[in-house]
């Protein structure tokens, strides 16, 4: 919609092949304006828009922003009851692979799963995938949780106590 438009835009993709494959083929223009900057998140990302736009010029911009997580009011801290925190962050759908992660937890020693907290934080949009979550809740209440979706200020505050963060992606652009 801003091609050709007289101001600058600086456009920053970060979508997977996925999204490619899925969707955004269909929908972005073969070309772009010179008013059009486009960077990419990763040499992933970058690697998979040129696979369906070859004709777009890009840069890189990875992630590398200043970090605003301090300055937001502080979230009391979660409950773990002593386990060790493991946060897996992401809307439930097929290519964040929600999942693999329930199929691991599975798979772990009664012995180390005893001692871990699985928090899967997002919202449900593929009831395939999230009754994978659900049957791994269920199966070990003690040690795996479910949040829909948090404030913000949660997200940091989560990801500041956690002693790992999770990325069970099947297609990641990061």
């Amino acid at each position: 919609q801003l091609r050709d438009a007289a101001i600058p835009v600086l456009w920053w993709l970060h979508d997977a092949k996925s999204g490619y494959e899925d969707y955004l083929r269909h929908v972005l223009p073969e070309t772009v304006g010179e008013n059009i900057h486009i960077f990419s998140v990763s040499q992933y990302a970058d690697d998979a828009m040129h696979t369906y736009r070859p004709l777009y010029a890009s840069g890189l911009l990875l992630y590398g922003l200043r970090d605003e997580a301090d300055s937001l009011k502080p979230v009391p801290p979660m409950d773990t009851q002593g386990r060790k925190l493991f946060v897996s962050v992401g809307t439930v759908i097929h290519r964040k692979g929600q999942d693999i992660l329930a199929q691991a937890i599975r798979l772990l020693p009664d012995a180390v799963r005893d001692q871990c907290l699985f928090l899967f934080v997002g919202k449900n949009l593929d009831p395939d995938i999230f009754r994978h979550i659900e049957a791994v809740q269920r199966e070990y209440p003690e040690a795996v949780r479910h949040i829909p979706a948090i404030q913000r200020e949660e997200i940091f505050s989560l990801y500041r106590q956690a002693d790992a963060v999770i990325c069970s992606s099947r297609d990641d652009p990061m």
